[in-house]
């Protein structure tokens, strides 16, 4: 599908999370799998997120504002989550115009050792900040629970309540992970053009200085490269925005 390891990476993190952006690429019995996972998992959401609302009105039952800040919050988790979980089906050919696109790219790239070296190091970023993201989550989630009294609910129920409300928080934060790290990329990339056409103008001003002649000294490589790699970014830009501009 794809050879960048920080799209793999965030591409294996977001469906962890059920945000399938890489739709497309699965086979007919795969996607069906995927679609019904999605069903669930917005059934599931709904389904804790108003069982803990019930829970939560018996302990602040006499503190009528907290009890609505606690139910916006939730809104806005759960209204989120489902959100991202559409959105990212809906606009699945997007993506997948944005990574064939960017992978192109770095198939001509792939031998650039600069451009390696970003990548790699991209991706030990985004793993690094992935897990800080959940550690920070996950202790801010329990922390904000811990007053809370579920009365005499089991203890397995609890846990599904505290961890559904991380896996909300997460999904949350990594959106605005991922839509940095594609733009980080893109960044990078459209730095690499301005390159390419520094070095073309680069030629151009020698071949007048030498002998006035503007056609046979350019490197016409560098001309196509360049134009190809222009129209490559203006379609990965434009993805980018349809694949995100709902989202953040």
């Amino acid at each position: 599908m794809c050879d960048i390891k920080p799209i793999k990476s965030i591409i294996f993190l977001e469906n962890l999370l059920c945000i399938y952006r890489n739709y497309t690429f699965y086979r007919d019995k795969e996607k069906k799998l995927r679609l019904f996972r999605v069903i669930v998992e917005i059934i599931v959401n709904m389904a804790i997120t108003i069982a803990d609302i019930t829970v939560k009105y018996n302990h602040f039952e006499k503190k009528i504002w907290t009890f609505f800040l606690v139910i916006l919050k939730h809104s806005i988790l759960v209204g989120y989550s489902i959100f991202c979980i559409i959105n990212a089906i809906l606009h699945k050919d997007s993506f997948k115009e944005l990574v064939d696109t960017f992978d192109k790219i770095h198939k001509n790239l792939n031998k650039d050792v600069t451009h390696n070296r970003f990548l790699t190091r991209l991706n030990i970023k985004c793993i690094l900040v992935s897990v800080v993201y959940i550690i920070i989550v996950s202790v801010d989630s329990i922390y904000d629970q811990k007053n809370v009294n579920y009365y005499d609910q089991p203890f397995y129920f609890i846990m599904m309540f505290v961890g559904a409300i991380i896996v909300k928080s997460y999904r949350l934060s990594m959106e605005y992970l991922v839509y940095s790290i594609f733009v980080t990329i893109l960044h990078k990339l459209c730095k690499r053009l301005n390159y390419l056409l520094d070095e073309m103008q680069t030629k151009l001003h020698e071949s007048i200085m030498e002998d006035g002649n503007i056609s046979d000294e350019i490197d016409l490589k560098i001309i196509e490269e360049s134009a190809e790699m222009y129209g490559d970014l203006f379609i990965s830009s434009k993805a980018i925005r349809k694949c995100f501009c709902a989202q953040v």
